[in-house]
């Protein structure tokens, strides 16, 4: 079977490492695409597949594996706690998501391909109860895993699983004939943008790591050695001091360490440009935009028009909040790591940062983050005493690093700034670039 990539990283999970080593060995003329996030497809919410297998005369199997022991669901939640939601309704999220996107971009023979999906438990028994949410032909556990004897035994169980899941769904069709080569590879090519696995982009990682080096002052280099060793790390920095080109590359670096990333700022124009700078690198783990942005596309709320300050400032916080006291939409919106860039503006905004601390992992106390602001400067800082709490709080679990060259402007222009600005002059403590002329910069009044 060709498999996407043709290898398995270390430390991915032991199922995976299973099911991928039976697919791999198996003599069928199949192909399949390891670990997907198709959150791009699902308004960025969390949406990841572990195999999208491509089964020529039956269509495409969406497979969710759990490496779990001793999986079971205790009538309130899940079990063991490491299983967050349904992994049934997680799979066929993830199958409706890949199933809509694969209709709207290419549509014609592809919107009548079957795309079905289940799970497989490979270390664990489960018990099907009778029930309207779980079907049989959604699972493989460890008793049906180890039944098969052969690779070609394990091909010929999902092959069951999934003509029968096509058999019990009015709404699917049988295909009438195989996929041709062309089709699986249009299929392939659709799945690139969402695969998390790109060893030819390993060049690229070591070319920009390379560049970064030449770019970064002495004084800015150990944030990326502290955010290595640091969950949760706190940059105060004057403009012009680098913390959105460091903000920017740890998420990139993250993201390439297979997390799920957002970057969030406050002002519009610099969200999107930001946005324009990540998303180039093109991972669907990364996120990038205004805090608003991420919110409101996860959650499904629509600005209306009329809407006001007031409504962005106290209306969209309350809509946010009650959103998530949806548990299983509060499970997807959740990054492993965040990086919020103008912490100044989202800081000084409580309702605003109460929703952000909602989509970090494991909260403030054990979340993963960076955050990069300016509070020195206070002059259009909403509400300062907002901020400042909001520090305190901060403060036992953060590491800080104080930037204060500035890696953008001459000093003469610099200079200028900071007297027009009536910002502190100490904000800055030297300059990557000295001297500068009246050439530098204009003045418009």
């Amino acid at each position: 079977m060709k498999m996407i990539p043709d290898y398995i990283e270390e430390g991915s999970p032991p199922g995976e490492v299973m099911v991928f080593s039976k697919l791999q060995n198996s003599s069928k003329n199949w192909v399949a695409i390891h670990s997907l996030d198709l959150a791009p497809y699902n308004r960025n919410k969390r949406t990841e597949i572990d195999f999208v297998i491509i089964i020529p005369r039956y269509g495409v199997l969406c497979v969710e594996v759990k490496s779990q022991k001793n999986i079971y669901f205790d009538g309130r939640r899940w079990q063991p706690k490491s299983i967050k939601r349904s992994p049934f309704k997680q799979a066929l999220d993830a199958r409706c998501a890949f199933y809509r996107r694969l209709k709207e971009r290419m549509g014609g023979i592809y919107a009548n391909i079957p795309v079905m999906h289940c799970c497989i438990f490979p270390l664990s028994d489960f018990q099907v109860e009778l029930n309207a949410s779980i079907l049989p032909f959604e699972i493989i556990d460890r008793k049906s895993y180890e039944s098969c004897k052969t690779n070609d035994d394990f091909c010929v169980v999902l092959v069951r699983l999934i003509t029968l899941a096509i058999n019990n769904d009015p709404q699917v069709q049988s295909l009438q004939r195989d996929l041709t080569d062309e089709e699986i590879d249009e299929i392939t090519n659709f799945c690139y943008p969402v695969r998390k696995r790109k060893p030819e982009k390993r060049d690229e990682i070591r070319r920009r790591q390379t560049e970064l080096e030449k770019t970064l002052r002495e004084q800015q280099k150990p944030v990326l050695s502290l955010v290595a060793h640091n969950a949760r790390v706190l940059i105060e920095g004057g403009a012009g001091t680098g913390k959105s080109l460091i903000g920017m590359e740890v998420a990139k670096q993250k993201s390439e360490e297979g997390l799920r990333v957002a970057y969030v700022c406050f002002n519009k124009m610099i969200g999107k440009w930001i946005d324009g700078r990540l998303s180039s690198i093109k991972r669907p783990n990364l996120v990038a935009g205004t805090a608003h942005s991420i919110l409101l596309e996860m959650t499904g709320i629509t600005v209306p028009d009329d809407a006001d300050s007031d409504w962005w400032e106290k209306r969209v916080p309350e809509l946010v909040e009650d959103k998530l006291t949806d548990p299983d939409l509060a499970s997807v919106v959740t990054f492993d790591y965040l990086v919020i860039d103008e912490a100044q503006d989202i800081l000084a905004r409580p309702g605003l940062w109460g929703c952000l601390k909602l989509i970090i992992e494991g909260g403030l106390s054990n979340g993963s983050f960076l955050i990069l602001g300016d509070f020195v400067n206070q002059a259009l800082v909403k509400d300062v005493e907002a901020m400042e709490d909001n520090l305190r709080e901060l403060g036992a679990s953060t590491t800080k690093w104080p930037l204060t060259e500035n890696c953008r402007n001459y000093s003469s222009v610099g200079e200028v700034a900071l007297a027009l600005s009536a910002s502190d002059r100490n904000t800055w403590s030297g300059y990557m670039r000295a001297g500068g002329s009246l050439d530098n910069w204009n003045l418009d009044i």
